[in-house]
């Protein structure tokens, strides 16, 4: 049971995206519900974001195998693995209250 605590208290403190340079960190619970529904969700295609948040400021290019590429907005940055979001990750300056 105290490891199962200890398990739940790091995931409630920080949720951390690492992929080779790249390490993201963001304290769960800064994104309203209210605000999430304002950011692309998990399997919206790379075409269904563009029509409803615009294009991206930067494209970058796929990395890796799966293909996992990374458009940046003001504000966050969506993840796709090949044509579909996986992740959506608000920048730390957003998600302060």
């Amino acid at each position: 049971m105290l490891r199962f605590c200890k398990i739940v208290a790091a995931l409630t403190t920080l949720l951390t995206l690492s992929y080779g340079h790249l390490v993201l960190a963001e304290p769960i619970g800064t994104v309203s519900p209210k605000s999430a529904q304002h950011l692309p969700t998990r399997s919206m295609t790379m075409e269904r974001v563009k029509e409803q948040f615009g294009p991206p400021i930067t494209m970058l290019d796929p990395i890796g195998t799966p293909a996992i590429s990374r458009w940046r907005y003001d504000g966050y940055t969506v993840y796709f693995e090949n044509n579909h979001v996986i992740h959506t990750v608000v920048d730390p300056k957003k998600a302060a209250p």
